[in-house]
């Protein structure tokens, strides 16, 4: 629900300013703001700011803020932008008003103001408008640097650093996300965060860094940041680094099915069958949804098979080449329960019948191929 607040009433009611000798148009803005005669009141605030001697008056921009910022409550789907007025305003304000006769109220109006910020830049965010959306959020850390509030709040730092990110702003969103690691917020997932950005950056230097400092400050939530680094070799062609990260992680994660067939495809691709055979199989162990598993499972299998078939000099070798047939069968079988419309699996299955012996599931399968 949209934020409303009554700045009149809760402002102009509250402070106490006795106009003396001055230009009679100051007050003639509050009684057009009092009215509601708000483009009359924008008007004349416009034009006293920017005269020599009003313009350099901290009343005559608190009041130019005051209607900005009613504006904006009375017509915020259509005015949006009058909170960036009120906001310009209310800081002009504060930087006039030597003797700090009008700070709390500034204050208090940019307290509220803070809060309608985060609530426009939450809709800019999510209608995609990711450059203003950062302005917006950072306006907020702004209000939170002043002294009367001393503090930034870490989700609202966390928006900003994904806006910035989202708008092709890397260098401010490494700036956020790097902050947001030394105030300890969001634990492991900052660290990812940061890391991505990195890498988007072309930054192997700090990426590797990143990841490395997040594994150590949150080795048990790590699970994200190995997947990261492991994927981040795995794109480069660093294989042998990358199955160095996997067995590190798997000492942390053996529960991982994703990760013991990453183990597994890597051995398999050094030659390693019968550790590969192993890690599918514990893979599959871990859950027996894993297509890929059953299937690279099946083809180490039908591969081993082609390989003794080959070489087969007797009746007995050809067994052994059969044996290994049948089971890739099984693990081809195991994929078309879980993929039935796979032709890949289904041109396998047909290609094994048809050699084993099963005429009638291979005519099943051609059929499917039709």
């Amino acid at each position: 629900m949209k934020i409303k607040n009554i700045i009149v009433l809760s402002l102009l009611m509250a402070i106490n300013i006795t106009i003396q000798a001055q230009d009679k148009r100051i007050e003639e803005v509050i009684t057009l703001l009092r009215n509601k005669e708000y483009n009359k009141a924008k008007q004349l605030a416009d034009d006293l700011v920017k005269e020599e001697e009003t313009g350099k008056n901290a009343k005559v921009w608190f009041y130019r803020a005051l209607v900005y910022h009613n504006v904006y409550e009375t017509y915020s789907t259509t005015e949006r932008d009058a909170v960036e007025k009120a906001y310009e305003s209310y800081m002009q304000a504060l930087a006039l008003d030597k003797d700090k006769h009008l700070n709390n109220e500034i204050i208090k109006a940019l307290g509220i103001l803070a809060n309608q910020f985060v609530y426009e830049g939450v809709e800019l965010f999510n209608a995609g408008n990711y450059t203003k959306a950062l302005n917006y959020f950072e306006k907020n850390m702004d209000i939170g640097k002043l002294p009367a509030y001393n503090q930034i709040d870490t989700i609202i730092m966390y928006n900003a650093a994904l806006a910035a990110e989202k708008s092709g702003d890397l260098n401010k969103a490494a700036l956020y996300f790097e902050e947001l690691t030394r105030m300890h917020f969001g634990g492991v997932a900052v660290y990812e965060d940061l890391a991505k950005v990195y890498k988007k950056q072309e930054n192997e230097k700090k990426f590797l860094i990143c990841i490395e400092t997040g594994i150590r400050s949150y080795t048990q939530e790590s699970f994200s940041l190995y997947s990261e680094l492991i994927n981040y070799y795995l794109e480069k062609g660093k294989y042998d680094l990358a199955e160095e990260q996997c067995v590190q992680a798997l000492k942390l994660f053996p529960e991982s099915a994703g990760l013991h067939f990453i183990n597994a495809s890597l051995n398999e691709s050094k030659g390693k069958s019968d550790v590969a055979e192993a890690e599918y199989k514990k893979t599959i162990e871990l859950d027996n949804q894993y297509t890929d598993a059953y299937f690279n499972l099946g083809s180490l299998y039908y591969n081993k098979g082609v390989d003794l078939l080959k070489k087969a000099m007797n009746k007995e070798d050809k067994s052994k080449a059969d044996e290994f047939y049948r089971k890739a069968l099984a693990m081809y079988e195991e994929v078309y329960k879980l993929t039935p419309d796979n032709t890949e699996t289904i041109q396998l299955l047909s290609n094994l019948y048809g050699y084993l012996g099963m005429p009638d599931k291979q005519k099943t399968m051609q059929e499917k191929l039709k």
